[in-house]
């Protein structure tokens, strides 16, 4: 099997863009190797949040510091405010968050990819560009204009109705480049920072361990309302997680989560 899956997925990913599928099947078949009380999405969660851990660890070595918020302020729709690389060990990490969230998807059967693009319509309703360019407040700023409120038009299962925000293909890199997008049209660019990013990743993965907090171990919920919280959830760290990649110049973050579990499939 694991023959099969370096000639399946794992070469592929050295020779080309990295699928959002590619990276699912991955993750199935790591699951399927974990011990039962491994594999339920509370004990993924908690994986994913040491990783992060680590992250924000790297961040603070590596990650330049950022000018104050009044000084981005009056910048245009640039495409980045920071020029910086992020050095290995950053890239791996990013990488293995990227597989640890697919992961914590595929443990409670949801599809990573799905989840991103859904989330990423629902925002484009959420921040109509004519409302929000140059703004870094709430959604709910915007409530009275667009109806969506704290309780009340949340739902990715209904993302899809209205114009929202178009996604290419699958490829993790026609992901990025549409949240790249999303971002340039609003002039939000002048506040991703890698650190601030950072920041705001924890800040999601704390509303998805939110989730879980009192769930105890080894109980999935698989009902409609609680996945769809924990798509939301998974699909905010990840927009998070895919632009901070793109604003630390990382090429192909998918290749990174693919290649990383090389040693694991052999």
């Amino acid at each position: 099997i694991a023959f099969l899956l370096y000639f399946s997925i794992l070469l592929p990913a050295t020779m080309a863009m990295t699928t959002f599928s590619s990276l699912q099947l991955l993750a199935k078949y790591q699951l399927n190797k974990l011990p039962p009380g491994e594999k339920n999405t509370r004990q993924q969660i908690l994986k994913l949040t040491a990783l992060v851990g680590e992250l924000s660890a790297s961040f603070l070595v590596h990650a330049p510091l950022d000018s104050p918020r009044a000084a981005l302020q009056d910048l245009g729709a640039i495409d980045s405010v920071v020029e910086w690389k992020a050095p290995g060990e950053c890239c791996r990490l990013m990488g293995g968050i990227l597989f640890q969230l697919a992961l914590a998807a595929s443990s409670c059967e949801l599809s990573l990819h799905e989840c991103i693009k859904e989330k990423i319509k629902l925002n484009g309703r959420k921040y109509p560009v004519e409302l929000c360019k140059g703004k870094s407040g709430k959604y709910t700023k915007y409530s009275s204009q667009t109806g969506i409120t704290k309780t009340e038009g949340q739902s990715i299962q209904n993302a899809s109705e209205g114009e929202g925000e178009q996604l290419g293909d699958e490829s993790v890199d026609s992901v990025v480049q549409s949240i790249t997008a999303f971002a340039t049209a609003r002039h939000w660019a002048r506040f991703h920072t890698p650190r601030n990013i950072v920041l705001a990743l924890v800040g999601e993965l704390g509303e998805l361990a939110e989730l879980y907090q009192w769930c105890g171990d080894g109980v999935q919920n698989h009902d409609a309302d609680f996945l769809d919280k924990v798509g939301q959830e998974l699909a905010d760290v990840g927009i998070y997680l895919l632009r901070l990649s793109y604003v630390c110049n990382v090429e192909d973050i998918g290749k990174y989560a693919i290649l990383g579990q090389s040693d694991e499939s052999n």
